[in-house]
C-alpha cells in the first residue's frame, strides 16, 4: 500500500486530527503570529515575542508576525508566505482575538491553531492555553495593602471585560483578607481594546488617584501600564505592582512585583510541539503549579516573598471557590 494511501486511511479511522509532522521536506515550516497589540508593551506581547525568540534559536523555521490593534474591524492576516506557502501553525495572542482565532481554526481544520489567554476554541485542530490569575492577583492584593500607607489602593485594567475583572476581584478580595483597613478602587482605561496601549490616559488615570491618596496602583492594562510606573516615577510615596512580565526593570524603585503569566515558556512549548510532531489539541489551564502563571517581588522592596508565605494556600484555595 503506498504511504499517501495508508495516512488517508488513518486520517479516516482515527479519532484525532490527522496533523503531519513538520519538517519533512526541505523547506522550512512558517509559524504565524498574531498579536493583540504592538511590541514594546514591556508587559504580555513582549513576553510571547521573548517566547518566539526563543524557538528560533532551538529550530529552523520562519515567521511572519501581525499586530491587530482592532479585531472587530482588521481583517484576518494573509496566512501564506510570500511563495503561496502554507503555514505549519498559526498562533494569536490574546482575548481580542478570540473570535478571529475560532475563524481560522473554522477556515483551515488540519492546520493547528493555538490561541493563549482567548476565550476556549472549538474543533480539534485547536489549543488553548488559558492563564488563571485570580490566586496571583489575590497575593497582589494583600501586598497592596500591607504596602500602602495612606490605606487606599487601585487596579487600573485596560478595559472592562472577563479576563480584566478577574484580576481585580482577586486583587480586590486578596486586599479585603489582609487584615488591613483599605479601600480599592477601580479605572478602566477605555471601553475598548485600545485601553492596552494608551499609556498617557493610563498615566493621567494614575495622576487623579494618586492626588487623591491613592498610594498603590496595581496596573493590568499591557503597554498602558507603562504611563503607570512614568507617574510613579515622579510621584513620591507612590508604588505599583506590574502584570504579565516583571516590570521592575521599567521602575526599580517604584514597581514592588509584578503578577506573571510565563508566556514565552507557553509560546516556546507550543511551538516545539508543531515542530516535532505531538501537538495535541483541547483547552490548557497554565497556573502557578504548572508555572504557567504567579507573581515575582523586587528585591528593592525587602522580603516580600516572606509576606505572603503563608498565605499562598489561601489563595489557592480562593481561586478553587473562584472557579466553582
Amino acid at each position: 500500500m503506498k504511504l499517501e494511501s495508508l495516512i488517508i486511511l488513518l486520517c479516516l479511522f482515527t479519532a484525532f486530527i490527522c496533523i503531519p509532522v513538520v519538517g519533512e521536506s526541505n523547506t522550512k515550516p512558517l509559524v504565524d503570529v498574531i498579536y493583540s497589540g504592538g511590541k514594546g508593551d514591556h508587559s504580555f506581547i513582549d513576553s510571547v515575542y521573548r517566547g518566539l525568540t526563543k524557538a528560533l534559536e532551538k529550530y529552523s523555521f520562519t515567521t511572519q508576525e501581525y499586530s491587530i490593534m482592532n479585531a472587530s474591524v482588521d481583517p484576518v492576516p494573509q496566512l501564506n508566505g510570500p511563495e503561496g506557502e502554507p503555514p505549519a501553525m498559526v498562533l494569536l495572542v490574546g482575548n481580542p482575538l478570540s473570535g478571529m482565532a475560532q475563524g481560522i481554526a473554522d477556515s483551515y481544520p488540519t492546520l493547528p491553531v493555538v490561541a493563549l489567554d482567548s476565550d476556549p476554541l472549538q474543533g480539534n485542530n485547536t489549543k488553548t492555553v488559558i492563564f488563571p490569575m485570580y490566586g496571583s492577583s489575590y497575593l497582589a492584593g494583600i501586598i497592596a495593602a500591607n504596602e500602602t500607607r495612606t490605606g487606599k489602593v487601585a487596579v487600573i485594567a485596560g478595559r472592562d471585560n472577563a479576563p480584566m475583572n478577574e484580576f481585580i476581584q482577586g486583587f480586590s478580595n486578596g486586599a479585603a483578607q489582609s487584615g488591613k483597613d483599605v479601600s480599592v478602587a477601580t479605572a478602566y482605561v477605555a471601553d475598548d481594546n485600545s485601553g492596552y496601549w494608551s499609556p498617557d490616559k493610563a498615566k493621567e488615570i494614575a495622576r487623579n488617584l494618586s492626588a487623591n491618596g491613592t498610594d498603590v496602583i496595581f496596573t493590568v492594562a499591557g503597554g498602558s501600564g507603562i504611563g503607570v510606573i512614568e507617574h510613579a516615577k515622579n510621584t513620591s510615596g507612590l508604588k505599583v505592582i506590574g502584570v504579565d512580565s516583571d516590570q521592575s526593570v521599567l521602575g526599580p524603585d517604584v514597581v514592588v512585583a509584578s503578577v506573571l503569566k510565563n508566556l514565552d515558556q507557553i509560546v516556546y512549548n507550543e511551538i516545539s510541539s508543531v515542530i516535532e510532531g505531538n501537538f495535541t489539541p483541547g483547552v490548557e489551564m497554565s497556573g502557578p503549579e504548572d508555572n504557567g502563571s504567579g507573581i515575582v517581588f523586587n528585591p528593592n522592596f525587602g522580603n516580600l516573598s516572606s509576606l505572603i508565605r503563608d498565605r499562598v494556600k489561601e489563595a489557592a484555595q480562593a481561586e478553587d471557590r473562584y472557579r466553582s
